[in-house]
Formats: structure tokens, sequence, C-alpha cells
């Protein structure tokens, strides 16, 4: 009786280590959070090769934020957001690759430039939203 519940546990176990050995990889996840508060500001972010995902905060100071992500897996997304708040305000988004892009820039005091890319091999969604309040005002989208 021993010899038998010893053979079943075997080849149970060994089941389940070739079940998990073959089991589907998790998916592809990139992720970025920045924010900033205060004078001398700059956030450069750059993600390949995933679903993408990006934030970035910036408040008070020289404001820039460049953003670039690349070759979402082919179920899609890009994702990206940018806000900025005072002095010299600059935001560049590039997005392409399998993805559904998406991005939101929010510049609201001073020198504001805004230029956003985006390019879906899927020909799915490209969706941008760029909101810039005051000072000199600038913004370019280019969606493919």
């Amino acid at each position: 009786m021993m010899k038998t519940l010893t053979a079943a546990a075997a080849v149970t176990l060994g089941l389940g280590f070739a079940s998990a050995a073959f089991a589907a990889p998790p998916p592809l996840v990139n992720e970025s959070t920045i924010a900033q508060i205060g004078v001398d500001s700059t956030a450069i972010v750059s993600q390949r090769g995933g679903n993408n995902n990006q934030g970035t905060f910036q408040v008070g100071g020289l404001n820039f934020a460049y953003t670039t992500q690349y070759g979402a897996t082919s179920k899609g997304y890009n994702g990206a957001n940018t806000d900025q708040v005072g002095f010299g305000n600059f935001a560049t988004t590039t997005q392409s690759g399998g993805g559904y892009n998406n991005s939101t820039t929010a510049q609201f005091g001073f020198f504001n430039t805004a230029m956003t890319s985006q390019t879906s091999s899927s020909a799915v969604t490209n969706n941008s939203t760029t909101f810039q309040a005051g000072a000199f005002n600038h913004a370019m989208v280019t969606q493919h």
C-alpha cells in the first residue's frame, strides 16, 4: 500500500511540475510613475516591449518631460500621461507598436509646448488630449 501511494504521489507531483513548466508566461508589463515638485524639473522615460504605461507629474520649475513607448504586445496598449503646472513646460510623447496608444498632456503656465506622435501598426485606436492654459502655448499631434 505504501509503495502505491508513493508512486501515485510521484506521478501527481511530476504532472504538477510539467504543467507549471509549460504554463503561459505572464503578460509583459512596463510601468513608470514620476512626480516632481519644485525648481529644476526633468523626467525622461523610455519603455520597450510590453504593454507600457507611464505617469509624470511636475509642478513648479523648468519642467521637461519626455516619454517614449515602443512595442506594446499584440493585444496592445501604450498609455502615458504628463501633467505640468508652472514655468518652462515642455512635453513630448512618442508611442508606437501594436498598441492602442493613449496620451494626455496638460500644461498650465508659461512657456508651454506639447508634441505627441502616435503610430499603431494594428490600425487600432490612437487617442490624444492636449490641454494648455497660459503663456506661449504650442501643440502638435501626429497620428498614424
